[in-house]
């Protein structure tokens, strides 16, 4: 499941723009900055066109997942 966190950081993984995600994804830019930023609702039909302006398999999608999950167990493993 994506979230305002997940969106970005596989974005940023991908090497992506806000405004190549959104053609991509064919939604508007403002709309991925508004769920990235919080501002907006994730709605089922939102996450499944993100998923697909991605670009990438299902399973490629859940191994950076894994990444992001991982990382933010390490960071909160260290500041405790």
């Amino acid at each position: 499941m994506l979230n305002k966190h997940t969106i970005k950081f596989v974005r940023h993984i991908l090497g992506m723009e806000q405004t190549e995600l959104a053609k991509t994804s064919g939604i508007s830019k403002s709309m991925v900055a508004a769920i990235e930023n919080g501002s907006r609702s994730l709605m089922q039909e939102t996450e499944r066109k993100i998923r697909k302006g991605y670009g990438i398999s299902d399973e490629l999608l859940q191994r950076i997942l894994a990444l992001y999950r991982d990382i933010q167990f390490e960071r909160h493993n260290r500041s405790s």
